[in-house]
């Protein structure tokens, strides 16, 4: 297959469905929001295919881990199998045999994940506030505050908590969010007009 085909015939296709994609938002044409919602739909099914398969190549892989005996494959592939399984025979997703396997399995999940995550963020806060240099010592101080502001014993702090996540926070997380959106809108740009070639690469190396 030539270079052509291979390049720049992917980059032709994804600039001209993203260019009809922008076009639907901005402009009122009935024919350029039907495509735009025909090609939604088809996104939805390419999407559930590559979920699919992504499901398959998992299982195979736990499939040989579970035989050795690990229990966190088994621990993943019970509820992968088990719930479609169980909607397809009951054909509902409130049934007691599927609520009984959603609370024991994914439910039970949820709460030690969060236990994880906040163990994590403990440990890293216990890291972070070390007072090194001016910074860091902003850092701490803002924390306490924060903290304390959230609980009874700071109660006389919460005025100034609440100024702190409403003033400083919010300004610093819009901020963020500029950035982002700019970082993102840059980034399309560059992907709708080919410069932007790095999901090319392998090909690139051929």
């Amino acid at each position: 297959m030539s270079r052509v085909v291979k390049i720049y015939v992917p980059i032709i296709i994804l600039a001209c469905l993203g260019t009809l994609m922008v076009a639907s938002f901005f402009l009122d044409v009935e024919i350029i929001g039907n495509a735009a919602a025909e090609m939604q739909i088809w996104t939805v099914i390419v999407a559930s295919i590559a979920l699919g398969l992504a499901a398959f190549n998992l299982s195979r892989q736990h499939v040989s881990r579970m035989l050795k005996g690990n229990i966190y494959s088994i621990a993943l592939l019970v509820p992968l199998v088990s719930l479609p399984i169980l909607y397809f025979i009951t054909g509902s997703t409130v049934s007691p045999q599927y609520v009984w396997l959603y609370n024991n399995f994914i439910g039970t999940m949820y709460p030690a994940m969060y236990s994880l995550v906040g163990y994590a963020i403990a440990s890293c806060c216990f890291r972070s506030f070390r007072v090194r240099n001016i910074e860091s010592f902003l850092v701490l101080i803002t924390a306490a505050i924060l903290l304390l502001g959230k609980v009874p014993v700071g109660a006389s702090l919460t005025p100034l908590t609440n100024w702190l996540m409403n003033v400083l926070n919010t300004g610093g997380y819009r901020g963020v969010t500029l950035g982002v959106g700019i970082g993102i809108f840059s980034y399309s740009l560059r992907v709708l007009f080919g410069i932007e070639r790095t999901w090319l690469s392998q090909l690139k190396e051929e």
